[in-house]
């Protein structure tokens, strides 16, 4: 157990406590708790700096602003987290299992608001609820000398009061799924694979625009793939080749009105996947003993 009290010229005095707990009943099963309180000052330009490469006034809903940054209320929340982790020996092998859940509480937060019209972006305290559950489950296991397996899942459930409605969190995938194969066919050598799912993401809604800047309210799913292989050598050389994005996944168009960027409908700021496609490399590692 632990905590701190501070004093701040602006937001007076406050009191953030912790709690940590960690049980082992045996050596391969560990429970974990921790819980707490934060406090921040949110620096709202600096923590949104792609929100500028658009047409969008900027309006900042705060009061007192000469008692408080921008006039905006620092952020506060409450949070706990549980975990479990488990070793299960399979033959030789040893399966490591694990589940985590976390959930934030925002007694206030700096809001970003985005949806009151396509043509703003708001900055103001919140007034109602906000908050955030996370769940995660991994497995891992070394199902032989040569192969390494790593599967995860993780459910992202992020809502804020936007208004008076409680949405989801823009540009935030709510679910992901996770896949890691590590080969070594022989000694030296490593063949390394990664796959991603993520799911379909709310996109701030572009209602107020015209017909030919409107994008729809959700995204697609997609998915993305990473490789390398690598050659190590006893004498401290490694030469590795690989990709990322291999599969090419990209937005077509990820700016509205890309075409009339000083227009009042050019907006950069809702990209929700990636812009660049396909990216080789190669390389020498060279480690001194």
């Amino acid at each position: 157990m632990g905590g701190r009290t501070d004093y701040h010229n602006n937001y007076g005095l406050f009191f953030t406590p912790r709690l940590n707990i960690r049980y082992a009943p045996n050596q391969s099963t560990v429970f974990r708790i921790a819980a707490g309180r934060g406090q921040k000052t949110a620096s709202i330009f600096a923590e949104n700096i792609g929100l500028f490469a658009s047409s969008r006034a900027i309006i900042v809903e705060g009061e007192n602003k000469d008692e408080k940054p921008y006039g905006l209320n620092a952020e506060v929340a409450w949070n706990v987290g549980i975990s479990a982790t488990k070793e299960i020996k399979i033959g030789t092998q040893i399966l490591a299992l694990s589940a985590d859940y976390n959930r934030i509480d925002f007694s206030n937060q700096i809001v970003v608001d985005m949806d009151r019209s396509a043509r703003q972006v708001v900055f103001y305290n919140l007034q109602g609820q906000s908050y955030s559950n996370s769940f995660q489950l991994q497995a891992e296991i070394s199902s032989a000398k040569w192969l390494d397996v790593r599967l995860a899942y993780r459910y992202n459930d992020v809502q804020t009061t936007y208004g008076e409605q409680l949405l989801r969190k823009p540009l935030v995938s709510p679910q992901r799924a996770f896949a890691n194969l590590a080969l070594h066919p022989c000694k030296g050598w490593m063949i390394d694979y990664t796959i991603n799912w993520l799911s379909s993401v709310r996109i701030p809604s572009t209602a107020a625009n015209d017909a030919d800047h409107r994008w729809a309210d959700a995204s697609p799913s997609y998915f993305l793939s990473n490789a390398q292989i690598s050659k190590t050598w006893k004498s401290g050389f490694e030469i590795y080749v690989g990709g990322e994005n291999i599969g090419d996944y990209r937005l077509d168009h990820p700016i509205i009105a890309a075409h009339d960027p000083f227009g009042q409908y050019f907006d950069s700021s809702l990209a929700w996947g990636p812009i660049m496609g396909i990216n080789m490399y190669v390389g020498v590692r060279y480690s001194l003993k």
